[in-house]
C-alpha cells in the first residue's frame, strides 16, 4: 500500500515524504491510441521507480482506457522535480500531448 497516492489533480504541487516511503502516481491512459505515459525527468538516486503498470476497468473491451500507475520508492534525502510525458515514443517529443510534474522532497 503506497504511503502517498497522487493523481492528475496534483500536477504542479510539492509533497514531502521520508526515505522508504512508497509513492504512487495514477494517470488516465488509453494505450490503444499509442499515447502512453513515460518518465521524462527524475533522479533514481533519490526516487527509484519500482513499477509502471496499466490497468483497465473491469469489463472494458479492446480500445478502452484505464489507469497507468507509476510506483516509486524514496531512497534518500533530497528533492526531485519529477516530470512525466504522455507521448508516442516512436514519434519523439513532437508527439507529446500531456505533461505531469510534481516536486518530491525526501526528508529524514
Amino acid at each position: 500500500m503506497p504511503d502517498l497516492i497522487l493523481t492528475q489533480a496534483d500536477t504542479g504541487k510539492s509533497f514531502m515524504v521520508h526515505p522508504g516511503d512508497v509513492i504512487a502516481i495514477q494517470l488516465k491512459e488509453n494505450p490503444t491510441t499509442g499515447y502512453r505515459w513515460a518518465i521524462d525527468r527524475s533522479d533514481d538516486t533519490i526516487l527509484a521507480l519500482q513499477s509502471s503498470d496499466f490497468v483497465g476497468p473491469p469489463g472494458t473491451g479492446i480500445g478502452g482506457g484505464g489507469t497507468r500507475t507509476f510506483t516509486f520508492k524514496a531512497q534518500k534525502p533530497g528533492a526531485v522535480h519529477l516530470q512525466l510525458k504522455q507521448w508516442r515514443s516512436w514519434e519523439g517529443d513532437s508527439s507529446i500531448i500531456g505533461r505531469y510534474d510534481v516536486t518530491i522532497q525526501v526528508q529524514n
